[in-house]
């Protein structure tokens, strides 16, 4: 498909955008272009230039429907050229394709199972023969991470059967934490990652704004805590909780008061510049009635009883603050606002008003559409925007993906979501930038309700409960600023506040800490600006820290004990001279001394220097570094040949290593392959085992899976190693003595319990 005179980008393109397109061609190679891009990156617009500078009939698989509205929204304002008939060349139906056609993975699955979906009516239709004779080459995938099973099943069906077809794989969240299974089978579907566009270097661009992360942490109420303690007097000796106990404490009432006390802090800080999202997992619409009677009970994690609390502590302060619920299937505006949102209907629809609960309609309303009610979500949304609410509330299902409204400068999650992808995108709504506000900097907060018995003598480990676990898991895949340092990294570590011991004290005090800090508005964009200054070139790292114990000695030792022999030689040269020859008299002993004499100064200066080299683990781990890359090179698994490999000592006792200066992919493969080497054995293909098998931490490595393919990658890796790491064998597990050996490592890695290795990306730069 020639798109020439009907496809052409009308903007300019952003520095990261120009990237990708620049290095596209390269991704190609293997039919797979798979790119990772933070949400507000402009990823739909890469995906149409992606697809129009392949020259391919097109199929466009998203998420949902309003998703799919946006790309051919996004098609028609940003690239069609004047003149063209948009509905000769994009399709929103399977059924009738066209250069462009853009669809839902349900309509997909619907279509593979010939069966009726709330659109269409796919019986007996054969998606396969219409794709065939439309001649699509180009699949294009949006956020294919979180498909349902079915649907999942019905993508890799139709992957199957198309022949010859470039997969572009888009996504803000790919699946980082998932099983190892998921993980394979999404890169199976995608491709490996080629280029990531990350948060920070999208601040650093101007197309997110500044924000940070901050925690309100909690104890459990005292009900709570009385289920808790009944549950250890049970089980004394137990120190994990029962999954139901853990789920009180996940969604403990004690997060009511941390919502209450952050919105009220996040209001007197900014009044009217006030733009508050609360997210959360239910509406919990049986507590209308609840609203407006303060004999009401409304303790509950949940839309309406959160906006009741707040309702009942503006009116309490005499505060002005103005709410608002944005859900399915309820909306709520205060009154003040409703002839705004009638001239922001317009024609788009039929709205009415009715009574909330039992408060007047002076005060707060409720509003519904007659017929389809598609119009009231960006009405609402403008509403917030344009300041008649400062503190909107609602469901992650609705508003926590998908959704755009760029005010939002102050997050709460009030969800018990912690995957890396539903709290991504969650995270993705308050980051984004508005042109009415230029510095607008943004708090993201996060909730975290502990264990209650720290100074009891039931346990001494709060922060072992699911919910600061979760945190841990949100915080390990989110690149952000220090709290006082100017690095930007991923880790729980950069939230320096969070110390313990996790007392009462220690808590509230931190808690008053992190209100502080977030008031800090200006300074948090001085600071992101100075840590993205740091470096002219800014690149997103993955680290891969190692024990010491962990690194391979067997070079070291090699070089020791040939600059031993190396001076045995000189030592033998000089008797010769000195001794027997002296007394002889003969030639031959004269000569046979200076070949001796020759050989161990050889020896010697190339066994010095390597000594040294290799004398610490910090030397031993850049010299592996430098070999893993080579192999890499070598095997022409790189992108790009101007990367390095950097060394650096964090902390006592541990060393980091990461490839710099190469592609994004490029330094995740070398990440990758770093941390498969020095994983415990379990059932790798290919091994490395030591000469003689001493018995040690660094007697068997794995492997790692990019070069376990063929024997001769395998081999070849292992050529390339051992220059650097000693002498070892790379050997084949799957018969014979190779399967003896594999049992041998895996006893010697399930007695090695310790962690040899862990991963973090964090951002660096060249000067």
């Amino acid at each position: 498909m020639n798109y020439e005179n009907i496809l052409q980008f009308k903007g300019t393109w952003r520095v990261y955008q120009a990237r990708v397109l620049d290095r596209a061609e390269n991704y190609a190679r293997d039919g797979k272009i798979h790119i990772v891009a933070a949400p507000g990156s402009g990823k739909t617009t890469l995906g149409i230039e992606l697809i129009r500078r392949l020259q391919g009939t097109a199929l466009v698989l998203v998420p949902t429907i309003t998703i799919r509205e946006q790309w051919i929204a996004r098609i028609k304002e940003a690239f069609l050229c004047d003149g063209v008939d948009a509905e000769a060349y994009l399709s929103q139906s399977l059924k009738n394709p066209r250069a462009i056609t853009v669809t839902t993975y349900q309509a997909l699955h619907s279509a593979m199972t010939q069966i009726q979906d709330g659109e269409e009516d796919y019986q007996g239709f054969s998606l396969f023969q219409v794709l065939q004779d439309a001649k699509v080459d180009t699949l294009c995938l949006d956020e294919c991470h979180h498909l349902r099973s079915e649907w999942w099943k019905s993508l890799e069906s139709l992957k199957e059967k198309l022949i010859d077809v470039t997969t572009i794989a888009l996504t803000a969240t790919p699946p980082y934490d998932s099983t190892p299974a998921m993980w394979n089978r999404y890169i199976a579907m995608c491709g490996e990652i080629d280029e990531e566009i990350t948060t920070p270097e999208l601040v650093k661009e101007g197309s997110l704004c500044p924000h940070q992360d901050y925690v309100y942490f909690n104890y459990p109420t005292k009900q709570e805590e009385a289920e808790v303690m009944r549950y250890m007097q049970v089980h004394p000796d137990c120190e994990e909780l029962d999954p139901e106990i853990e789920k009180h404490l996940t969604n403990s009432l004690g997060k009511i008061e941390s919502i209450r006390q952050i919105t009220q802090h996040e209001y007197a800080s900014l009044h009217g510049r006030l733009h508050m999202l609360i997210l959360t997992d239910y509406i919990r619409k049986e507590h209308e009635k609840s609203i407006g009677n303060r004999e009401a009970d409304v303790n509950l994690l949940g839309v309406l009883p959160l906006f009741e609390n707040l309702r009942r502590d503006a009116q309490d302060m005499w505060s002005d603050m103005r709410l608002g619920v944005l859900c399915g299937s309820i909306i709520v505006i205060p009154a003040e606002a409703k002839d705004a949102l009638l001239k922001t209907v317009g024609d788009s629809g039929t709205v009415t008003f009715s009574k909330l609960g039992s408060l007047p309609e002076t005060e707060y309303v409720k509003v519904s559409a007659v017929g389809d009610s598609h119009f009231l979500i960006p009405a609402v949304t403008q509403l917030f925007a344009d300041g008649y609410i400062q503190v909107l509330i609602g469901t992650k299902s609705l508003l926590g993906e998908g959704w755009d409204s760029p005010c939002i400068n102050s997050l709460i999650l009030a969800s018990t979501v912690g995957s890396f992808m539903l709290s991504n995108q969650m995270r993705g709504r308050a980051i984004r930038t508005w042109n009415r506000e230029p510095d607008k900097t943004s708090n993201i907060w996060h909730l975290v309700c502990l264990k209650p018995w720290y100074e009891s003598s039931f346990g001494t480990k709060p922060e072992t409960s699911e919910d600061y676990r979760m945190l841990t898991r949100r915080m390990e895949h989110f690149l952000g600023l220090h709290y006082t340092e100017d690095v930007i990294e991923n880790g729980l570590a950069r939230l320096s506040i969070i110390q313990k011991p996790f007392t009462k004290a220690n808590v509230a005090n931190m808690n008053a800490t992190m209100l502080a800090l977030s008031k800090e508005r200006s300074r948090l964009r001085e600071r992101w600006n100075r840590s993205l200054t740091i470096y002219p070139k800014m690149e997103v790292v993955t680290e891969v820290k190692v024990r010491d114990k962990a690194v391979p000695r067997a070079a070291f030792h090699d070089a020791v004990a040939k600059m031993i022999f190396s001076i045995f030689l000189l030592c033998a040269a000089w008797y010769m001279a000195a001794q027997t020859g002296a007394k002889t008299g003969s030639a031959w002993f004269g000569t046979l001394a200076g070949i001796f004499t020759l050989a161990g100064l050889g020896m010697l200066s190339y066994c010095f220097p390597k000594m040294f080299m290799l004398g610490s683990p910090y030397e031993r781990l850049k010299t592996f570094g430098r070999g893993i890359r080579k192999a890499l090179e070598k095997q022409k698994l790189l992108d790009m040949p101007d990367s390095t490999v950097v060394t650096e000592t964090p902390e006592a006792y541990k060393h980091v290593v990461y490839l710099q200066g190469g592609s994004g992919r490029d330094g995740a493969l070398f990440s990758r392959c770093v941390n498969e080497f020095f994983a415990p054995v379990e059932n790798q293909k290919y091994i490395l085992v030591k000469h003689g098998r001493q018995r040690g931490n660094d007697c068997f490595f794995a492997v790692p899976d990019c070069f376990s393919a063929k024997k001769e990658q395998a081999e070849q890796f292992t050529e390339c190693m051992r220059p650097y790491i000693g002498a070892y064998d790379c050997v084949y597990t799957r018969a014979g003595q190779g399967n003896v050996l594999l049992q041998e490592a895996q006893k010697a890695a399930y007695a090695n319990q310790e962690a040899r290795c862990s991963m973090r990306r964090k951002v660096t730069g060249r000067k």
